[in-house]
């Protein structure tokens, strides 16, 4: 209060449920209000509305993730008798906001619904922002039948279903990694890092896709509505659900290729605990929580590869000294393949082609 101004119950409070904090009760005498008319015998006999200030400021408690408004609020109560002089009303009340070096008016509230309470309760009001970050990567594992893997062969394609085909970018792309020497036909794809961000501005979730160091970088925006109510059992969360596939040519097989054709949904479950960060729960399909997705999606490629050999060779028969020469099937050849004969023997010509 400012200049001995008539304070309330008390001078400080807290927040209920509902987000109001009442002060209390804030008692005016006559004896507060300026005189203005005094008779003969040195009796006041009227006085003249007087204006009493008040600062109001909330305290930064420090709670993770909230951003605090503590510019001063100054609140002016006008208070005069009645009409008829038998009593003491409050006649206006007005509230500015200190907004930098600037003071802006604004307009409080008046609780008028209090039937136990004739005493008006008037609010100003006092607006915090929440917000909270967290983070998520996605992989799945790359199988190639066939043959070994090469490190960046194979590209995967994960999309956040309700955001397909939109004018900005909502898909991620990875590419296979380098497979382990022990394991040469398998390897893991994972995904850019996605951020997740409560976002009081958007007007419905947004994903927004960035650069930082060269790298794609997205960012899902989370409408705060998207949030359920959450309990004491279950704090709030908002759902999600991606699609992973292996990007393929127009045809399922190419070069030998025949590409996994199969698309997988990704739950994504968004946990708002407080504190200010967000954590991820990723689950199935029949919401079972996944703790290592690369064992949980794979992809199967198979490659397969057709040719054909004709082979040849000669027969040389050492003859010197000898009245002979070589004899047109004199000898005969058989190819094998892992000491496996494949069943087709062959003889030579009389110059020993074979």
């Amino acid at each position: 209060a400012i200049n001995g101004a008539p304070m309330p119950g008390n001078a400080t409070a807290t927040n209920d449920a509902d987000g109001k904090a009442i002060f209390g009760t804030i008692t005016y005498e006559t004896s507060d209000l300026t005189p203005v008319d005094e008779n003969e015998d040195g009796i006041i006999e009227d006085y003249e509305d007087t204006d009493f200030t008040y600062t109001v400021t909330e305290n930064n408690g420090g709670l993770p993730g909230v951003t605090y408004d503590t510019r001063p609020r100054e609140v002016v109560v006008t208070v005069g008798l009645n009409a008829d002089k038998t009593d003491i009303e409050v006649k206006n009340v007005k509230v500015r906001v200190k907004d930098e070096d600037n003071w802006v008016t604004v307009n409080p509230e008046v609780d008028l619904e209090d039937p136990e309470n004739p005493v008006n309760v008037y609010f100003t009001h006092i607006t915090n922002e929440y917000g909270a970050t967290g983070e998520l990567v996605l992989g799945v594992k790359k199988t190639l039948k066939g043959r070994k893997l090469n490190a960046n062969e194979f590209k995967f394609q994960l999309t956040l279903d309700g955001h397909e085909g939109t004018a900005e970018a909502k898909l991620l792309e990875g590419m296979n990694a380098a497979p382990d020497p022990n394991t040469p036909y398998n390897a893991d794809i994972v995904f850019p890092m996605i951020n997740y961000m409560i976002d009081n501005e958007v007007d419905k979730t947004t994903v927004v896709k960035t650069k930082e160091d060269g790298k794609d970088v997205y960012t899902v925006h989370i409408k705060p509505s998207d949030f359920s109510a959450g309990n004491a059992q279950n704090p709030p969360q908002a759902n999600y659900v991606y699609t992973v596939k292996e990007w393929r040519p127009t045809e399922t097989t190419n070069d030998g290729i025949t590409y996994d054709l199969h698309e997988y949904p990704i739950k994504v479950r968004v946990l708002n605990s407080g504190g200010g960060h967000l954590t991820t729960e990723v689950r199935d399909q029949d919401d079972n929580i996944i703790t290592q997705l690369t064992s949980c999606y794979i992809f199967v490629t198979v490659y397969n590869a057709e040719g054909s050999n004709t082979p040849e060779g000669k027969k040389i028969l050492d003859t010197t000294g000898l009245d002979r020469e070589l004899q047109a099937g004199e000898f005969e050849f058989d190819v094998k393949y892992n000491g496996t004969s494949l069943g087709n023997k062959v003889t030579h010509d009389s110059d020993g082609k074979i």
